[in-house]
């Protein structure tokens, strides 16, 4: 059975990029671009990417959400202030990444998360 991946993401180009190196790996994955889609597939998925910042909700309670349900949650951020980091990881993300990421980084976390 293939890893469910969800890629919450505000900016196309970054959802399409993750999707393509992650489908490119074999894993099932779609995306979402707002925290209200991603909520509906929570229940749906292994694991998840998801930007801080969401044009309707914030990435840290998606985090919350998710790691309650056993989801492996990645997060990203363009704003990686100490604060928001910290709130990440307190929500329950396993890695927290700065924009610009290095995408083998964002799937060697994932993979370990999933190991765990």
């Amino acid at each position: 059975m293939s890893i469910r991946l969800l890629i919450v993401e505000g900016e196309e180009s970054i959802r399409e990029m993750l999707s393509a190196y992650f489908q490119g790996r074999g894993w099932d994955v779609e995306d979402a671009g707002s925290f209200q889609k991603a909520l509906e597939r929570l229940d749906q998925v292994d694991a998840i990417v998801v930007s801080q910042r969401l044009i309707d909700g914030s990435g840290a309670q998606l985090v919350k959400q998710g790691k309650s349900q056993g989801v492996v949650m990645v997060a990203l951020t363009a704003f990686p202030t100490v604060t928001e980091v910290l709130e990440l990881y307190q929500a329950g993300a396993f890695s927290v990444f700065n924009k610009p990421f290095r995408l083998k980084e964002v799937f060697d976390a994932l993979q370990e998360g999933l190991q765990e």
